[in-house]
């Protein structure tokens, strides 16, 4: 993130709002830290553009996750390299 311009962060956030259909009404879970650039674009850079909720975790926790997300309601959460880590998780969730 060091060195990049603000408007590259400003234009990779509407470019996730517009890919994922983020609104206004959605609560994004972002469990990246902010020292990590996809969680200032996730974390922050979608609130920017569109007025959303973010939870932003201080400490990540993989059998915390599927809890955290209903806890905060909520709707949109991005896992992609996650998945691995959550997989023993998810078959011990009390929904």
């Amino acid at each position: 993130m060091y060195g990049d311009p603000p408007f590259r962060q400003l234009f990779t956030g509407i470019s996730i709002v517009g890919t994922l259909d983020i609104t206004p009404a959605d609560i994004i879970y972002s469990y990246l830290p902010l020292y990590h650039s996809s969680g200032v674009q996730l974390g922050c850079g979608t609130g920017l553009v569109c007025g959303n909720k973010t939870i932003i975790k201080p400490k990540f926790s993989a059998s915390n996750f599927f809890s955290d997300c209903v806890k905060y309601e909520a709707t949109v959460s991005i896992i992609n390299a996650m998945v691995r880590e959550l997989k023993p998780s998810f078959i011990q969730v009390d929904l």
